[in-house]
C-alpha cells in the first residue's frame, strides 16, 4: 500500500481554503498554515497557527516530509496597511519557495487571477497566458497580485526542479466572502456602469478545487494556466438570471459615490475595481484543458447558484 503524500496548504482558515482541505485529506495527509484561528476542519488536518513569514515555518519542512504546496494565503484585503499586505505577501511566499527548493518539494501550486491580465477596452475576447500582466498600471491594489504571480513565475528558472504551476482563475463564486460573490449578492436593483455590458467569466468553486487538485496530479506539468467554468454570459444577464434588476449609473457618479462610501467604510468595493464590471478580461482556457486535462463540471449559472447554495 502505498504511503499517502504530505501536503502543506496555506490559508487553511479562509472559506476557499477549508473547501479545499476537505477535499484533499480524503487522500493526502494535510497540513494547514495560516496564522488565523479556524474551525470546522477534519479530525486528521493539522494546522500550524504561524505567520508564512516567520522563522519557525522552516521546521514544518524540516518535521514533516512536503510533496506538494498549494499556496492559497494570499492577503487580499484591501484596506490592509499597504506595506504589511505587501510584505506578507511578497516576503511569505519567497520564503515558501525557498524553502520548497531546499526541502525537494516535488511540487508548487499557486492561486493567481486572470485579474492579473487587467481590464481593459483594448483587450481580446480571450487572453492567453502569455499577455502581459497590466493590472496594477490602474489600481494599485492588486499590484501585490500581479508581483506574486511574477515572483512565482521567476522560480521556474531559478528552481527548474521544482514543478510550479499558476492557476489565473477566473472570478471565483461559491460560498465565499469575495468581490465578485459579493457583488452578485446586492440586493436589487444592482448598480452597473452605463453604456457598459462587458462579457464575464467566472469558477464554480468546486470546479477550482478541482483544477488545483488535477494540477497536482498531472506528472510533470509546470507552468501558467487560465482556468473557468463552462460559458460566458455579460453582467446584465448574469444579474436577470438572479430575478435581479440592475440600475445603470454613468461612470463618474458611480466612482464618485462609490469613493465617499469606501472612506465611509459602508462599502467593500474601492472605485478603482469598477474597471472589473466595465471592460472584458476573460483568460483563454485550452491550455489547462490539453495539458492538466481539466474540464469544468459546472456551467457559469450553475457558478451563479451557488452563491447561495453551498454550505460548509
Amino acid at each position: 500500500m502505498s504511503k499517502k503524500a504530505n501536503i502543506l496548504v496555506t490559508g487553511i482558515s479562509g472559506r476557499l481554503g477549508r473547501f479545499l482541505v476537505k477535499r484533499l485529506h480524503r487522500e493526502f495527509n494535510v497540513i494547514g498554515l495560516d496564522r488565523r484561528r479556524t474551525k470546522s476542519l477534519p479530525k486528521d488536518v493539522l494546522h500550524y497557527k504561524i505567520d508564512i513569514r516567520r522563522n519557525r515555518v522552516e521546521d514544518i519542512f524540516r518535521n514533516n516530509k512536503i510533496d506538494a504546496i498549494f499556496h492559497l494565503g494570499v492577503m487580499h484585503n484591501l484596506r490592509q496597511n499597504e506595506k504589511e499586505h505587501h510584505d506578507f505577501n511578497i516576503i511569505g511566499t519567497t520564503r515558501l519557495l525557498e524553502y520548497a527548493e531546499k526541502y525537494k518539494v516535488k511540487k508548487f501550486i499557486f492561486l493567481s487571477s486572470t485579474n492579473v491580465y487587467g481590464p481593459k477596452s483594448t483587450n481580446s475576447q480571450f487572453l492567453s497566458e502569455n499577455e502581459p500582466l497590466m493590472a496594477g498600471a490602474n489600481f494599485s491594489a492588486i499590484r501585490d497580485l500581479v508581483d506574486l504571480d511574477m515572483l512565482v513565475t521567476s522560480y521556474f528558472w531559478k528552481a527548474p526542479k521544482l514543478e510550479i504551476i499558476i492557476l489565473r482563475a477566473a472570478h471565483i463564486l461559491g460560498n465565499l466572502n469575495n468581490a465578485p460573490s459579493n457583488y452578485l449578492r446586492l440586493s436589487s436593483p444592482i448598480p452597473t456602469i452605463m453604456g457598459f455590458d462587458p462579457m464575464m467569466q467566472v469558477i464554480h468553486q468546486s470546479d477550482l478545487a478541482d483544477a488545483l487538485i488535477q494540477a497536482y496530479k498531472t506528472k510533470g506539468a509546470k507552468g501558467i494556466f487560465n482556468i473557468a467554468s463552462k460559458g460566458e454570459l455579460p453582467i446584465s444577464q448574469m444579474i436577470k438570471y438572479m430575478n435581479k434588476s440592475r440600475l445603470p449609473i454613468p461612470d463618474p457618479m458611480l466612482k464618485l459615490a462609490l469613493s465617499q462610501m469606501w472612506l465611509a467604510k459602508l462599502s467593500s468595493f474601492p472605485a478603482r475595481e469598477l474597471d472589473h464590471i466595465k471592460y472584458i478580461c476573460m483568460g483563454d482556457t485550452k491550455r489547462a484543458s490539453e495539458i492538466l486535462n481539466f474540464k469544468p463540471k459546472y456551467t457559469i449559472t450553475d457558478a451563479i447558484d451557488s452563491l447561495n447554495t453551498l454550505i460548509f
